[in-house]
């Protein structure tokens, strides 16, 4: 194979890799997706919000085009593979090794690791922003308590009156 020859086989060979790690990108946006859609559904149960419908409708859509995005990905990869192979047969790259189409286990516990990490955060921070107006709504009571107490004072030794009576003899 001539050293021009070599090269564009070697663009082609890794444009296929990246459109196979984009595919495998897309299934896993397209399950990660359907799964907040589900969890979307439980939280609207009950709901007439309507932005808590729309959101499940847009992510009805997310979740379809995710898939779409994953299917012309593995799709514009097999072509270009099968274009490889004609200009210089066999110097394609097995589609189903070790960083295309299916991932590692490595792989799949890294990303899984990255998903736990991200969801560790989510968690903390609505915990904290929990605390936080838990906070709040404390000394809420408390300002309310003691406006109420002042009222009551004020009530009891209003104009004229006194809380306690005194008899004059």
């Amino acid at each position: 194979m001539t050293g021009l020859l070599a090269q564009v086989v070697a663009q082609l060979n890794a444009a296929i890799d990246k459109l196979d790690a984009l595919a495998v990108k897309a299934g896993h946006a397209q399950q990660d997706v359907a799964e907040a859609r589900r969890n979307l559904h439980q939280l609207a149960s009950g709901s007439e919000n309507p932005k808590l419908g729309l959101a499940i409708s847009k992510s009805g859509t997310a979740v379809d085009k995710a898939g779409r995005l994953g299917r012309l990905s593995s799709n514009a990869a097999q072509h270009l593979a099968n274009y490889v192979n004609v200009i210089a047969p066999g110097s394609a790259p097995t589609r189903l090794d070790e960083d295309r189409g299916s991932p590692t286990g490595e792989r799949v516990v890294a990303e899984a690791e990255a998903r736990g990490n991200r969801a560790e955060a989510f968690l903390r921070r609505h915990v904290k922003k929990a605390d936080e107006t838990e906070g709040n709504l404390q000394d809420a009571e408390q300002a309310t308590t003691a406006g109420l107490r002042e009222l009551m004072h004020q009530i009891k030794s209003g104009p004229g009156g006194t809380a306690t009576s005194t008899t004059g003899r």
